[in-house]
């Protein structure tokens, strides 16, 4: 049984199943996000379970609703060891062709805003690997890191900014920012 449908399992169990495109817990109708704050914390903290099983059932519950809430569970319930995990889990489904919008939305909201996380987070989604990137999915993922990396600080991402403008699949991706000036920073960052 994949991860995905051992998170099916689980919330079963507690009542809660999808129907027409949408979820129901105990009779009563929910939305994805509905579910995630609902069920996530309890999920990521089933004590039977260690670390490495909840972050990829955390990750499962990611995939099944697609929803932010989740992501902040994931972040909240990681185990110092299973970084490496975290970002490899985050890289895989942004090179996904669904787009993964609560991945997305958790770099803008969190990650990318905060310029203690910023520069870690940039590097472990894109700036580590940028030129490696040559593959429809890796091309996917600095497409997508790019057109949210607005928030992280010009010294996180001078470089994979001037290495995306020489690159014409790269260039559309990036912040109407850096096509204001694509020598110098803009002030203030």
């Amino acid at each position: 049984m994949d991860v995905v449908e051992r998170v099916r399992t689980w919330l079963a169990d507690r009542d809660v199943v999808e129907a027409d495109g949408g979820w129901l817990a105990r009779g009563e109708e929910l939305d994805a996000d509905e579910v995630a704050h609902e069920w996530a914390r309890e999920l990521l903290e089933e004590p039977y379970l260690d670390g490495y099983a909840r972050l990829m059932l955390g990750f499962g519950l990611l995939d099944l609703l697609d929803a932010y809430p989740v992501t902040v569970e994931i972040r909240r319930t990681l185990e110092p060891g299973l970084t490496s995990e975290f970002w490899a889990n985050y890289r895989l489904r942004l090179e996904a062709p669904k787009p993964p919008e609560a991945i997305l939305e958790s770099l803008w909201t969190d990650l990318f805003v905060d310029e203690d996380t910023a520069p870690i987070a940039f590097a472990e989604v894109l700036g580590n690997d940028l030129r490696q990137l040559h593959t429809p999915g890796g091309l996917r993922r600095a497409r997508r890191v790019l057109a949210v990396s607005g928030p992280v600080p010009w010294t996180a991402k001078d470089r994979a900014y001037r290495y995306a403008a020489t690159r014409p699949d790269l260039r559309l991706a990036l912040p109407r920012e850096w096509e204001l000036s694509t020598h110098d920073p803009p002030q203030g960052r």
